[in-house]
Formats: structure tokens, sequence, C-alpha cells
């Protein structure tokens, strides 16, 4: 079977939620999907799958559990397959009702619960927000459900925190999954105000690999699990520059793009859409001419494309990569 596609929907760019780094605000409007997009959106869905590909789903946004909960009960039942599973992205900053975690309990990405949600330090929680956000992770954890903690390498967090203080409240938490995400400067995170220098960020996350590394398994982290498999010839996920022709993501106005983490979108329609490479494979496969001369490019293949450069150079993790070419 050929590399799985990835399909990010989402029914509203609403939130609850005012973070600093958010790309949502650059939109000008607040919107849920209408039903006509949401029925149009099912049947592309279920149109997809007619590809020999396992398909990865995530309900996105915005905030979805500010959509019709029963709605988002419909788009999971009517698409779920055996080459179809769901997950979500949600912030948890809610009243966790049981349609809520009746939804959740049917997103199994990996064959069991599991959703995904975002702890970021100081730039996303405001006033008892994050109190909120703790009390649900750690009530869904009760209740058998896998919950992956994610949060942006900020200025603020290579100032203030170390990799270990970091990992160490995961895991107190009860968590065993975390993700990890170098903030770009596609929404409001502009430079010299979230964003590290690149040095910086690649000390502090060697520092992080380190330390994950000491633990011994008690924290899975995608990122570093993805670095050490392009080690090995393997190349998966946005660092490996073949994400927008695999991942697509059904916007809230029925356009379809590609990164769901950029306000920039491809102008296509879902009645309309084909499954081809999207219009952002361009600027994916254009690499900073250093790229090429460097020597770890064989194994980061020049990175997300939404990262940049600055004077300190690349926003590469070449530290990991020496340490592990070393070994």
């Amino acid at each position: 079977m050929s590399e799985p596609f990835t399909v990010y929907f989402k029914p509203t760019n609403r939130c609850n939620m005012k973070c600093q780094h958010c790309y949502h605000a650059m939109m000008g409007y607040s919107a849920d999907m209408t039903d006509d997009v949401f029925e149009r959106s099912i049947a592309w869905i279920n149109g997809l799958k007619k590809q020999n590909r396992f398909i990865f789903a995530q309900l996105h946004g915005g905030e979805p559990m500010l959509y019709d909960i029963k709605k988002l009960h419909t788009m999971v039942d009517s698409t779920v397959s055996d080459n179809l599973s769901w997950g979500v992205t949600t912030n948890l900053v809610y009243d966790l009702t049981q349609d809520k975690i009746d939804l959740f309990y049917k997103c199994k990405p990996y064959g069991t619960p599991f959703i995904q949600t975002s702890w970021d330090y100081l730039i996303r929680f405001r006033s008892s927000q994050e109190e909120t956000w703790e009390t649900n992770v750690k009530c869904l954890l009760s209740k058998g459900i896998n919950v992956q903690p994610t949060f942006c390498v900020t200025k603020q967090l290579i100032n203030d925190l170390s990799p270990k203080a970091v990992l160490d409240r995961f895991l107190n938490l009860g968590v065993d999954h975390v993700g990890i995400e170098r903030i770009t400067n596609t929404g409001r995170a502009k430079e010299g105000l979230l964003t590290p220098k690149n040095s910086l960020m690649d000390k502090w996350l060697f520092e992080c690999y380190l330390y994950y590394k000491e633990l011994d398994g008690k924290l899975s982290i995608p990122l570093f699990e993805g670095i050490e498999q392009s080690i090995r010839g393997n190349y998966i996920g946005c660092r490996s520059r073949r994400c927008t022709k695999t991942v697509f993501t059904i916007n809230v106005d029925g356009s379809i793009g590609s990164c769901p983490n950029t306000a920039n979108y491809a102008p296509n329609n879902v009645k309309t859409i084909k499954i081809v490479p999207s219009k952002l494979s361009k600027a994916e496969e254009t690499n900073h001419t250093s790229c090429f001369m460097c020597e770890y490019f064989n194994f980061c293949r020049g990175d997300c494309f939404q990262l940049a450069f600055d004077e300190t150079g690349c926003p590469g993790l070449k530290s990991i990569y020496a340490h592990l070419l070393k070994k």
C-alpha cells in the first residue's frame, strides 16, 4: 500500500481561546461549516478511500468541539472504515460532557482511543484555563483515553524552562506521549517576539533529546522518533518534505489546503478537488541553497519548508543528527 494520506477536517474556525501564536486571527472571520459543505466533505472523504492508501483523518479547527457534536459523530460514523481512522486535536478547555467523551472513544488512530491537545508556556492559557485543561487531561486518562499534549518551542520556553522541567511536568501529569512543535512565523508569531533563534532552539532540543533517551521509553515523542527513523532511511512527517503531497485540509469554507497549520490555503473546492499534489508542493520542493552542501541533508531533506533560516543558521536539528551519526 502507498504512503498514507492525512486529512484534517476543520468544521469551524471559532475558538474559545486567544493563543498568541494563532494563525486563525489573520483570517478576519469566524464561522461554522454549512450543512452543504459538511455533506460534500463526507462524500469527498469517502471518495478518497477508494485510493489504495490508509487514511488518518483528524478533527481540527479552530476548536472542533464548538461545532455541532451530533454532526461530528455523524462525520466519524459515516466515514470510518478498515482503511480510515479518526483522531482529534482539541484544546480541552471546556466542560467534558458525555457526548464529547463518547466521540473521543471513537477516535482510534492507533487502534485505541487517542486524542491530541496542546500545552504551551505563557502563550496559550488565560485565567483558570490551564487548570481546566489539566483536570480534563487527567479525567480522560482515567477513562482509558490516551492523551498527547503538544507544546511549541518558543523563546520564552527556552529562556525560562529546562527540557527536564517540561518533560517531567508531562510525566507527573500521567501521559506517555508528548508532541513537540517548532514555532513558525505563519501566524502571529512574529520573529523576535515568540520565535527563538535557530541555534538556541537546536541546543534546547538536543538537551531535550538526551533527557528523553534517559527516560528509556517512559515517553513517546514523535519528533525524536522521526529523526531516529530518518537516520535508518525511513523519512516520515513534515521533515521529509512530502507532506504537501499526502496531507489535505478541508477548511470551513469548503476549500482544500495542505498543511493545517497555516493561513495560506490552496483555492480548490471540495466539490471539484482531485487527488493531485497540492499547489504548495513547489514551495515544499524549494530548498535553501546551503541545504545541499550540508552533511545532514540526506537525513533532514531540508526539514519543514515553513521553518525559516536566520543569522544563526538553519532550523534543522543538527546537534541531534551529529550525535546520532557519531553513535
